[in-house]
């Protein structure tokens, strides 16, 4: 290489950070006895890290410990570390855990409270310095950003599905290399003169890149350097994306303290990035003082520091009470009774006393809609009147468009002298058997499509009915609009097709046939009778059956909007509902949004499906969008930013192209009010919807102390 220029696929060297995190010692002598003190605990999945806080806010002890996947043994080995004569002069005021084994930490101590990860590693920020007003937390398993105003979350995000931008992917590929993690791979990557150029990509791509550059002779400098850059980048590209990043950033997590990333986000955003002291630790700080600052207990629950006296035993068991067949795992600590964990209904967690009673009670509205949908009091009727026997049985699946369409279609078969017959709920199964055979990389949704496919393909039926939905039904009064104005998602469309042939199901079991709903009654008439001309059905029995099951339509959207008006008129000026944005297949199934009906009600908060807001007369923005769907949500938008009592939360899926940008309209429509994104597929955490929804609570309830 000639000299002062470097190879095309490397980038400039790595400068030493501005600034380095300093270790300051608690003197214990002039501590007073006892002294008091804040605990808290952050379990991770890779590091388990104790802080003990003094109520000024000084960190009197600190332990920091790999986790190695026994959580409850990694916070015994912590406290049997304490100094004998430090633990002789401590007197606990509150306990606080956080982190993802933060609920199952907390009963093993008796904790006082629990706080999600994002808003105890804002707290110990906002402490260290009042003017932070950006934060990037990069942990083992996950990352976060986080953006603050006077110390109030305004922002934040975490990583979705890479794991590039992780310490563990650092720590794996260092030990690839022969390098320790800690100082050597540090000190390397300061020393390279050529960093290798290995982009923001997946870790798949970018450990390949990694290789084929170890097979070309590159130096390990060079290497580690352009891991540090790699793991920047995708941090700063597939996290921040497009948010703002403040002139006060600190750097937290136990991947702050390598020197190579600490230095790589200085060159990628041109400018000081702090690393405050004991960031490793900055999560268990955090938990500390949000036990300080919302202390509403006498006595401490904590159990003490002695837990070789609290033994425990951990086993699981699958429970088989319906298809998810959830994996229980039930610990059994002396003294303490027994605590169960992961069942996604609760029910074990109610038995236990464990759950939490909601704040306020406020109905199920995700079921009471899913009744309606699914059992609409105009099918009951007919079948009522006309009995079930003697009927050809034909099987709907209990997603995508019948979300939303069920009750036209159901009783549009029934008065066609059909019996419907819905297949069953979304479980663990059903998603499973629908992402095993679908035939492409689709979306979530149409995975679990395959899979309620499958379910009626196993039941004794006489057909299958999935027809290629075009356009949906317009807003405005009913009015016929131009076909692009109310589209269907092309995957929607070619739902029949594409799962026909991945599951070879073929006429004349299966009824297919492309309908139309955005184009005027005649045309859907038009496409209907088409539609049912095989099955031998008269045109004047499908024109009668279709206007009755367009009044059936009709009446379920008024249900919703009158149960949504009764409800808003419930709602107190200093009340909060979280309006759950989304496509009815995908937010308002509790088997394909994680539940997230029960996760609110714990919360103490009213879940408010988009469809409950009257939002039938789209105007001027919204009802200019391609999809029907993005009609909808952006009307929505500007119905929540109307009522200050109303929050969104946005249901997307991984792989949604119309959602891409639907979002930015969204956001715009928002006018400045935040809101709170979960993107959902197969492979999704109960914890991280969690650990979302409870920051994004927090965020609000502190905006709205501080009166914005």
């Amino acid at each position: 290489v000639a000299r002062g220029r470097r190879p095309p696929a490397s980038q400039a060297p790595l400068q030493p950070p501005a600034s380095r995190p300093r270790t300051t010692d608690f003197d214990w002598s002039l501590a007073p006895d006892p002294l008091e003190v804040y605990l808290g605990v952050d379990v991770g999945s890779v590091s388990t890290n104790v802080a003990l806080v003094t109520p000024d806010g000084r960190l009197a002890l600190r332990r920091y410990l790999p986790t190695s996947g026994r959580p409850l043994e990694a916070i015994a080995a912590a406290f049997s570390d304490l100094p004998a004569q430090v633990l002789a002069k401590v007197r606990v005021l509150g306990a606080c855990t956080t982190g993802s084994g933060r609920y199952l930490s907390a009963d093993y101590l008796g904790a006082d409270m629990t706080v999600n990860e994002i808003t105890a590693q804002a707290a110990a920020a906002a402490a260290i310095d009042p003017q932070v007003d950006t934060i990037f937390e990069i942990g083992g398993q996950d990352s976060k950003y986080i953006a603050l105003e006077d110390g109030v979350i305004v922002d934040f995000m975490m990583n979705k599905a890479c794991a590039a931008g992780t310490g563990s992917f650092l720590e794996e590929q260092a030990e690839k290399l022969g390098l320790k993690i800690k100082g050597e791979f540090g000190a390397l990557a300061l020393a390279a003169e050529n960093p290798v150029l290995l982009g923001e990509r997946c870790t798949v791509f970018m450990e390949s890149d990694l290789v084929h550059h170890q097979q070309k002779g590159v130096d390990r400098r060079d290497l580690t350097a352009g891991l540090c850059h790699g793991i920047v980048a995708n941090y700063l590209g597939r996290v921040v994306e497009t948010r703002p990043v403040g002139r006060h950033v600190f750097f937290q997590g136990g991947t702050s303290f390598n020197q190579g990333v600490h230095a790589a986000f200085e060159a990628r955003l041109g400018q000081p990035v702090t690393v405050p002291d004991n960031a490793d630790v900055t999560g268990a700080i955090g938990a500390a003082l949000v036990a300080r600052d919302r202390r509403s207990w006498d006595v401490s629950r904590f159990v003490g520091f002695d837990l070789s006296t609290r033994s425990y035993e951990i086993k699981s068991f699958e429970c088989r009470d319906c298809d998810n067949r959830c994996e229980i795992r039930r610990v059994s600590v002396a003294g303490g009774g027994a605590l169960f964990y992961g069942s996604r209904c609760g029910r074990f967690e109610e038995e236990s006393g464990r759950r939490k009673a909601p704040a306020a009670v406020w109905p199920d509205l995700f079921e009471y809609r899913s009744d309606l949908a699914f059992n609409a009091p105009e099918l009951r009727e007919i079948l009522e009147r006309g009995g079930e026997a003697g009927r050809k049985k034909i099987g709907l699946i209990r997603s995508m468009f019948f979300s939303e369409l069920g009750p036209f279609w159901s009783v549009f078969w029934a008065r066609l002298g059909f019996l419907p017959v819905w297949s069953r709920p979304t479980d663990k199964g059903i998603v499973h058997q629908g992402c095993e055979r679908a035939g492409g990389e689709f979306c979530f949704p149409v995975k679990a499509a395959h899979g309620h496919l499958l379910d009626l393909m196993n039941r004794d039926l006489d057909h299958i009915f999935m027809p290629s939905v075009i356009n949906l039904p317009p807003g405005g009064q009913g009015q016929a609009q131009r076909p692009p104005d109310s589209a269907a998602c092309p995957y929607v469309q070619s739902l029949p097709f594409t799962a026909g042939a991945a599951l070879n199901l073929t006429r004349p079991r299966l009824v297919t046939g492309p309908v139309f709903f955005g184009e005027g009654d005649r045309t859907l008439l038009e496409s209907l009778t088409a539609l049912t001309r095989p099955l031998g059905l008269a045109p004047a029995e499908v024109r009668a059956a279709m206007f009755q099951a367009l009044l059936a339509q009709d009446k379920f959207t008024r249900r919703l909007e009158e149960k949504g008006r009764e409800i808003l008129a419930a709602l107190k000026p200093s009340d909060r509902a979280l309006v759950v944005v989304a496509r009815p297949y995908n937010g308002f199934d509790p088997g394909m949004n994680l539940r997230l009906n029960r996760k609110l009600a714990d919360l103490g908060v009213l879940g408010l499906p988009m469809d409950f807001l009257p939002l039938a007369a789209e105007r001027g923005e919204a009802a200019s969008h391609y999809w029907r769907y993005g009609q909808k949500i952006t009307a929505a938008a500007d119905f929540i930013a109307a009522d200050e009592r109303l929050e969104a939360v946005y249901i997307s899926n991984f792989s949604c192209g119309p959602d891409s940008f639907i979002l930015h309209f969204f956001k715009h429509q928002l006018a400045g009010k935040p809101f709170l994104e979960i993107e959902i597929d197969e492979h999704s955490s109960d914890v991280g919807a969690v650990t979302r929804l409870e920051a994004f609570l927090d965020s609000l309830a502190a905006r709205r102390a501080r009166g914005r």
